[in-house]
């Protein structure tokens, strides 16, 4: 659906948690008939969310993507082996996560069922992270060691178009990666959604998650400086779901504790304060209008940036209170 930024990363984690639930509460209760089919396919769908979440620990252990290191290498390093003059200074990034990623992506592919949403990417993925390692390592060594002052550069001019070829592969094969881990998310979250019994605090707790995805997933053309574009039907419509699964989960809260849950709500109602901003925004074209007018050095001040950043960190802020159970 969407390549998977890393603001979304701990929103995979809930779905795995909640999935998983499901799964050990369906476990509990065949216990005592094993052979039972219930049993069996409470094993496997223990069996899919322990693989789901081996890719999703996998995800999580890399704090800056490959695709940022290639931004990096690009800009900063290939100038300096380019000028072919004595390279003062020499850094490659991302290097301690290609082997651990690499390992990750291989353990999750050995395990069973079949994924191909995800076994399809992630096979390629680790395989370009296999070519990537050797170059890299090296290159870091070089880099540690400050050898580009011992041969002024001339190790990092040789290895450098190999290793750029590498890492743009890596990058092209993250993104698929994640753009499937993002397909599987939003279904495992969707399946989970759809099994709640409704209107029950753990239907809308789900549903909250399901239709904050949703509408994240609806956002993916808001950074080309169109606002919403062709998706701004779909967030609207996820945005008002969001709020009602919000609004029906205290509701049930309440009916338990009349205190209700008033942290998780402030981030709900932050959350959809931000959608309607942004809806607002779209629909007004004020997002369009920015962009035309603003020169290319003051488009990092767009008001579209700050939006969806607190878009982001809303949602984030909804599935960490959620996680943590804060209410």
């Amino acid at each position: 659906m969407f390549a998977l930024p890393r603001p979304f990363r701990h929103a995979l984690v809930l779905a795995a948690a909640c999935v998983l639930a499901a799964c050990g509460d369906d476990t509990a209760k065949s216990a005592d008939s094993p052979s039972s089919a219930k049993a069996q396919a409470a094993s496997a769908d223990q069996a899919r969310v322990i693989k789901f979440n081996q890719y999703v620990d996998t995800a999580n252990k890399v704090n800056s993507s490959f695709s940022d290191a290639l931004d990096r290498y690009n800009k900063y390093n290939v100038p300096a082996v380019n000028a072919k003059k004595p390279i003062k200074d020499f850094t490659i990034q991302n290097d301690i996560y290609i082997d651990r990623t690499k390992d990750g992506l291989e353990k999750a592919l050995a395990m069973q069922p079949a994924m191909p949403a995800l076994d399809g990417p992630a096979k390629p993925f680790a395989d370009a992270l296999a070519k990537l390692s050797p170059l890299s390592h090296e290159l870091q060594n070089y880099g540690e060691s400050k050898g580009y002052l011992a041969d002024g550069g001339a190790k990092a001019r040789e290895l450098s178009p190999a290793y750029v070829a590498a890492l743009t592969e890596v990058a092209k094969q993250e993104d698929a990666f994640y753009s499937g881990l993002s397909e599987q998310d939003l279904q495992n979250t969707k399946t989970a959604f759809e099994n709640a019994k409704k209107d029950t605090a753990a239907y809308y707790r789900i549903g909250l998650v399901y239709w904050g995805k949703a509408a994240q997933g609806q956002a993916t053309t808001f950074m080309a400086g169109e606002g919403l574009g062709e998706h701004l039907q779909g967030f609207k419509d996820a945005i008002g779901q969001v709020n009602d699964m919000g609004q029906g989960y205290d509701r049930k809260v309440r009916e338990q504790n009349q205190k209700g849950c008033p942290n998780l709500m402030m981030h709900v109602n932050q959350y959809v304060g931000d959608g309607r901003t942004v809806i607002s925004r779209t629909e007004d074209g004020t997002y369009v209008k920015e962009a035309k007018d603003r020169s290319p050095a003051m488009q990092m001040m767009l008001r579209q940036r700050d939006d969806i950043r607190n878009l982001r960190q809303h949602f984030n802020n909804i599935v960490s209170a959620l996680n943590t159970n804060a209410c």
